[in-house]
């Protein structure tokens, strides 16, 4: 019996590539949050990600413009400055993965994939989930790393 079931485990991870958690720091204008990134690797090499959050304050809270927070991906090895001229996005590096919604009791999940296997993902408060751009400090980070 415990064969099988590290049998199918094993199975189930090298067939998807894996997976992996990793918790996000928070910055001291957020003391309370806590969250958590889970990453898998995809059948066509995407990368699977879910962010979960707990105890995020709304984002005016953290910027006086912020309705929203955004997910971001920055390549690691791309340079914070870096533009179109280095073969990155006009942006900066930054993706913009998506818009972070916080519930009444403060949590919050996205669930998304990406190109990327190593970045470091941040959630920044924005005054719009369509920015191209983190335009405040970083409430939430983490790195992500997939061989």
């Amino acid at each position: 019996m415990l064969t099988a079931t590290f049998l199918a485990i094993g199975l189930g991870c090298s067939w998807f590539g894996g997976g992996s958690a990793v918790h996000l720091q928070s910055a001291p204008e957020a003391p309370a949050a806590q969250g958590e990134v889970k990453t898998k690797l995809t059948k066509d090499g995407n990368t699977a990600v879910t962010v979960t959050v707990k105890h995020l304050a709304p984002p005016d809270r953290l910027a006086r413009d912020a309705t929203t927070y955004v997910v971001w991906a920055h390549p690691v090895g791309t340079p914070a400055g870096a533009g179109a001229a280095s073969g990155g996005p006009a942006d900066g590096g930054f993706y913009n993965l998506g818009g972070l919604k916080i519930d009444g009791d403060l949590n919050g999940d996205l669930t998304t994939t990406t190109p990327y296997h190593s970045f470091e993902l941040l959630i920044t408060p924005e005054p719009s989930a369509a920015v191209t751009k983190p335009t405040n400090n970083r409430a939430l980070w983490a790195t992500v790393t997939h061989d």
